[in-house]
C-alpha cells in the first residue's frame, strides 16, 4: 500500500489545511449572491494558490457542486 505522511511544512498539508479552512467557512449555503460571489473568488484563490492544477480544482468543485445540490434541496423545500 502507497502510504504518505504529508509533514506539517509540506505543499500538501498546507493545501489540505487550506481547503479544511475553506470547507468550514462556506460549508451552510446562503441565499444571496455575496455568499456565493464569495464562495466562487476564495475557491479560485486556491486553485491560483496551488498552481491550478487538477487535484485543488476538483477538490473545489466538488464541494462547490455538494452546496448547490443542498441550497437546490431547501428551495424545493420551501
Amino acid at each position: 500500500m502507497g502510504s504518505v505522511t504529508f509533514g506539517k511544512t509540506s505543499p500538501e498539508w498546507q493545501m489540505f489545511r487550506d481547503f479544511w479552512n475553506y470547507c468550514q467557512k462556506y460549508w451552510t449555503p446562503e441565499e444571496n449572491d455575496e455568499y456565493w460571489d464569495e464562495l466562487i473568488n476564495a475557491g479560485d484563490a486556491f486553485c491560483k494558490k496551488y498552481g491550478n492544477s487538477i487535484f485543488p480544482r476538483k477538490l473545489i468543485m466538488a464541494f462547490i457542486e455538494k452546496l448547490e445540490e443542498e441550497s437546490k434541496r431547501r428551495m424545493k423545500t420551501q
